[in-house]
């Protein structure tokens, strides 16, 4: 009988030339295709709604009705002033001023340091109620 030397063989050495050697690497698969039958794309979203028109706009054009009780008076003048009834300052010319409904004492003026400055005479006005009521000064 004869011995042959063998070469001492690591264990990884062994393990390399046991198992067999890994699979070529398949390439990546292409991303998939949409199908025809594919559900249509959403439609946009509707564009947004435009801003709302300033306070003294909107009054202009959408006109309120008055509280109960009440109706608009507007004093046309030519200057822009302070309008009173009996005496009260209500708001200004020109415009449609919620007041009560009646018979009332209108005029024109101007608030200073030292009190009121009157333009116009002022008069009696029927104020209707749930409507505008206009005169001119």
């Amino acid at each position: 009988m004869q011995l042959t030397a063998q070469s001492p063989t690591s264990a990884t050495d062994a393990a390399a030339q046991a198992a067999p050697p890994p699979p070529p690497a398949a390439p990546p698969a292409p991303p998939p295709q949409p199908s025809p039958e594919a559900a249509p794309a959403p439609p946009p979203p509707p564009p947004p709604a435009p801003p709302p028109p300033p306070a003294s706009q909107a009054e202009a054009s959408a006109p309120r009705s008055p509280r109960r009780g009440y109706g608009f008076l507007k004093l046309n003048s030519s200057q822009n002033a302070t309008v009173y009834v009996t005496g009260v300052a209500v708001g200004p010319s020109n415009q449609p001023i919620e007041v009560r409904c009646g018979r009332f004492f209108v005029r024109l003026g101007e608030p200073t340091r030292n009190g009121t400055r009157w333009l116009a005479e002022g008069r009696t006005v029927r104020i209707k109620c749930g409507a505008l009521t206009e005169a001119a000064f």
